[in-house]
């Protein structure tokens, strides 16, 4: 699901992207699956102009670093 994510950004579909990610992140939380959902996620918020939760999102991204630490 992460890769068709890319795909459909790629694609310029982000809302079909956000679709796909939004239940990956959200199962797979801080794990490098679930890290990179929630980057590509943030990603395809942006471009949908939903600024404040990719700004989340990406928190997500920074929460999840920091715990490996």
């Amino acid at each position: 699901q992460v890769l068709l994510g890319r795909i459909d950004l790629a694609q310029g579909d982000p809302e079909q992207a956000l679709d796909r990610l939004s239940t990956v992140a959200e199962r797979f939380g801080a794990t490098d699956t679930g890290l990179s959902a929630w980057l590509m996620k943030a990603e395809a918020e942006a471009e949908l102009g939903r600024h404040e939760l990719a700004i989340a999102s990406f928190e997500n991204v920074v929460a999840g670093l920091g715990s490996r630490i």
